[in-house]
Formats: structure tokens, sequence, C-alpha cells
């Protein structure tokens, strides 16, 4: 079921809202349900069942990404990771192409 309201609900309005250049229904009423189901409804549905394979999927996916280091992390040391740009460095090589060009002076 968790699935289902990923990619019909939450992620059917995240595609709409883009495809409609509409950013709230795009962040507020797709993304950010698409992440907050996703992290605190369907990977625990997921480990509820107990199975090894999927363990080692979610184990690899979400707790021995880089990408999402920050699942294991308390807020206090999420916010200064955010405060001292550490946290950015992490998404930086997504976005070399604009900070070359920032760089440089234009935009």
């Amino acid at each position: 079921w968790e699935f289902w309201e990923l990619w019909h609900h939450e992620g059917r309005r995240a595609r709409h809202g883009a495809a409609m250049m509409g950013p709230d229904y795009t962040w507020w009423h797709g993304f950010y349900d698409i992440a907050h189901n996703f992290y605190f409804k369907f990977i625990p549905s997921a480990e509820d069942f107990g199975d090894a394979e999927v363990d080692a999927l979610i184990d690899e996916l979400i707790y021995q990404d880089p990408m999402h280091d920050w699942v294991n992390k308390d807020t206090a040391s999420l916010k200064a990771g955010i405060n001292d740009g550490t946290f950015q460095q992490r998404f930086a090589h997504m976005f070399e192409k604009y900070v070359e060009e920032e760089a440089a002076g234009g935009h």
C-alpha cells in the first residue's frame, strides 16, 4: 500500500506539478510527502518483513550510501553541517556546471 501511495498518490502530484511548473504541488504536495512516507512508512514496513535480502538492500541503499548518512545523525549535527557547508558538499558534484559558471561570474 505504501508503494502505491508513493507512486500513484504523492508521485502523481509531484510529476504533475513539475509538468505544469507548479512548484508548490511539485514540492509540498509531492516530493515532501514522497520523502516523508518513504523514510517513515515504506522503509520501516519493508524492514518489518524481516527478509534478509530486503534488509541487505535497504542497508546498501540507505544506511551505507553517503547521500543518506543524515539518516543516522542527530538534529544538532545535521544543523551544524548545514550551517558550516559540509552538508551541501555531498551534492556539489550534481551542480558542478552551475558552480563553475558562478565562479566565472556568469549565471
